[in-house]
């Protein structure tokens, strides 16, 4: 094998954990109500997809996430994991595929699966990082989510807006 080859196939590999650590974050950073951290994961044009929800924006993202927008929950205390996640490099734009679940601290203490949902999340690279671009989320049992899924096999990404 080539040095170069070695060169960007680590390159690959760090690109790929890279945003597996942004979606962690995005995790930790919705559970934690950190806007600043949310702020700084999404590019400002960015697009969320919620089933039937959409919405436009870094900062009604933030704001929905939060709950503060149209969809935002008000929950004593969540807990979203996200992955196992399949990524798809290339260049300055990723796709990784997969699942999410948000656990929630119910007024009993009781605490239970309240969503568990298929995942399309779009990424691009800039100066500094890659943020997300786009994230796609249908619950389980949705017509389309397993269709997300199945295009990261397939190793589309994203077309257009």
């Amino acid at each position: 094998m080539k040095p170069e080859d070695t060169d960007r196939r680590l390159r690959t590999v760090e690109d790929m954990l890279a945003i597996h650590d942004v979606m962690v974050e995005y995790a930790i950073a919705a559970d934690s109500g950190d806007a600043e951290l949310l702020r700084e994961l999404f590019v400002d044009d960015a697009v969320y997809e919620l089933d039937d929800l959409r919405i436009d924006g870094r900062d009604a993202i933030v704001a929905t996430v939060l709950g503060r927008g149209p969809a935002g929950a008000e929950m004593l205390a969540s807990a979203h994991t996200v992955g196992p996640a399949m990524v798809r490099v290339d260049g300055d734009q990723a796709v990784a595929c997969g699942y999410s679940r948000l656990y929630v601290l119910e007024e009993d203490q009781s605490i239970s699966l309240r969503r568990l949902s298929f995942n399309r999340w779009e990424f691009v690279r800039d100066r500094t990082r890659w943020r997300i671009a786009r994230r796609v989320v249908r619950a389980l049992g949705a017509a389309d989510g397993p269709e997300l899924v199945r295009n990261i096999l397939a190793k589309r990404l994203p077309e257009g807006g």
